[in-house]
């Protein structure tokens, strides 16, 4: 049902449709179509090669007909270049009556190519139709690119990919423009395979949702890089494992070297939000200084994804990698991890912020069979462990949390390695439920002989333990051989594992250990303070 909703609208096999596809937000987009098509101030040369429908578009690149690139066993190919040399055209459209005005490669066996290549300025030669363009349909093979300041416009969606079909869209150079006044989808069909690339201060923009990898045994993968490289959408989908049978299908989204995702929602409600997950797991890395995931709140509740606009684990396995300095921006909005779309579901989710990475929202939501994990990396915003797991650091490491950290059910993950140890570094409130389990795993024989769980953490303005906190029953220990011996506390209780008076006593599994509770008066084991990492 909820794939049903994502794809209403879509044309999956039959190009000749006469639905129209509206324009949405059509006074924004066609100022920005406008403003760059009368930007060409040099003319164009439209040259084409193979099977093209229709022929004439060398003499009169203005046309009623559906502009087919490649069709057949024999390949296509339509390039518009500015030079001011050639046949004197400034722009090929398309005026369609139909559902899909532009196709590239459809039928078995077919190839499609269409190059729209400006001399630098925006708008400098283009390609436009009010309705869809396909780039791969019905068995064919597609590609669109444009650079130089070129603009590819469509009113309605761009899919790179339709139903058993292969496409990619390329979009390179300050001021190329690929635009679609609905959705941009990628590999969103059945057993369709797509990409696309915004390199090179390009940008691509939808007005609806941009979709990657979201059909049955469907693989769609986007590259977004480079230093004022953006792609800018209404809502935001990777993966979807609402397909039918045993099918799989993978979505992934790179954003790196500088380029920013802008994920916002339209003020109807009917798009917005980013999910992420798949049955065989989908993912998105946001990776090295500069570059940026923003995500805007939701503020229409008729949209399903309204206080929960990042799903990581959406529908199946997702992962969401914040790396290198790179940032997520989602303030006053909400990240769920694990749980589903709607946070009771068992789809797994990972969220890792490493090395500098940074996000930002108004709370981040560990669910069921999520993850939240790196070292080096800052969470802006409240943390609350809701059945999932915690692990700071990585072998071991620092987890910064500016905000509040609320431990209510799951599990909190603890490292130790000689004589460093995992670190939470919160500025607000800890909070440990009675229903937390600590692991604490020894990478190596531990030099220190006592550990106060508290020690883990710093910075924070208070930490407060449920009193009905059970240190024995909700502490696991890994690691340890069979002459060590440890104290561990929290809260005024100790336990210890091994016996002081045997060095050679075993160490049995965490299940059948012999776990000796104290009260506040336990001993304290004189040890060296651990490092920090």
């Amino acid at each position: 049902m909820l794939k049903n909703a994502f794809l209403r609208g879509d044309i999956r096999s039959k190009l000749a449709l006469s639905i129209p596809v509206p324009l949405k937000q059509g006074t924004a987009l066609a100022g920005l179509i406008s403003a760059a098509l009368f930007a060409a101030t040099a003319n164009a040369t439209v040259i084409t090669n193979g099977t093209i429908n229709p022929g004439t578009l060398t003499t009169n690149p203005s046309t009623t007909s559906q502009i087919i690139v490649g069709f057949g066993v024999t390949p296509g190919s339509l390039e518009v270049n500015a030079n001011p040399t050639g046949n004197g055209f400034t722009s090929v459209t398309g005026n369609f009556s139909g559902s899909v005005g532009v196709v590239a490669g459809t039928g078995a066996g077919s190839n499609g190519t269409i190059l729209i290549s400006g001399n630098g300025t925006a708008g400098s030669a283009t390609l436009s139709t009010p309705k869809a363009m396909v780039i791969g349909v019905n068995g064919g093979s597609g590609s669109l690119s444009v650079q130089n300041g070129g603009l590819a416009a469509a009113g309605g969606s761009i899919q790179a990919g339709n139903t058993n079909s292969s496409g990619t869209l390329q979009v390179s150079g300050t001021n190329s423009l690929l635009t679609s006044g609905d959705r941009i989808q990628v590999g969103a069909f059945t057993n369709s395979s797509g990409s696309m690339q915004i390199s090179n201060g390009a940008v691509a923009q939808a007005n609806g949702k941009v979709e990657i990898g979201i059909g049955d045994n469907a693989t769609g993968t986007v590259t977004v890089s480079g230093s004022n490289s953006k792609m800018l959408t209404n809502g935001l989908f990777i993966g979807n494992s609402n397909v039918a049978g045993t099918m799989t299908n993978t979505g992934s989204l790179t954003i790196q070297n500088g380029a920013t995702v802008t994920a916002n929602a339209l003020a109807s409600g009917a798009e917005g939000g980013v999910s992420i997950g798949s049955k065989s797991g989908s993912q998105v890395t946001v990776t090295g200084a500069g570059s940026s995931l923003q995500v805007g709140a939701i503020t229409s509740s008729t949209n399903f994804l309204a206080g929960k606009e990042v799903v990581v684990g959406g529908y199946g396995k997702g992962q969401l990698t914040v790396d290198q300095s790179a940032s997520v921006n989602a303030a006053g909005a909400n990240v769920i991890v694990g749980g589903g779309i709607f946070g009771n579901q068992t789809d797994a989710g990972t969220l890792t912020v490493k090395n500098g990475g940074t996000l930002t929202a108004e709370n981040v939501t560990v669910n069921q069979n999520g993850l939240l994990n790196g070292a080096g990396g800052t969470f802006i915003g409240d943390v609350i462990i809701n059945g999932g797991t915690l692990a700071p650091g990585n072998s071991p490491g620092t987890m910064n949390i500016d905000g509040d950290l609320n431990l209510l059910s799951g599990i909190l993950n603890l490292e130790v390695d000689e004589g460093v140890f995992d670190h939470l570094n919160v500025s607000g409130n800890v909070f440990f439920s009675e229903d937390i389990t600590i692991n604490l795993d020894f990478l190596s024989s531990p030099i220190d002989h006592a550990f106060n769980i508290m020690d883990f953490f710093s910075n924070y303005t208070s930490f407060v333990v449920d009193p009905a906190f059970n240190l024995a029953s909700h502490l696991n220990v890994t690691g340890l051989s069979s002459t060590d011996f440890i104290t561990v506390s929290l809260a005024g209780s100790s336990v210890q594992f091994g016996d002081p008076s045997d060095p050679g006593t075993t160490i049995p599994e965490p299940g059948a250990l012999l776990l000796l509770l104290a009260g506040a008066g336990a001993m304290v084991v004189a040890r060296r303070p651990l490092k920090k990492i």
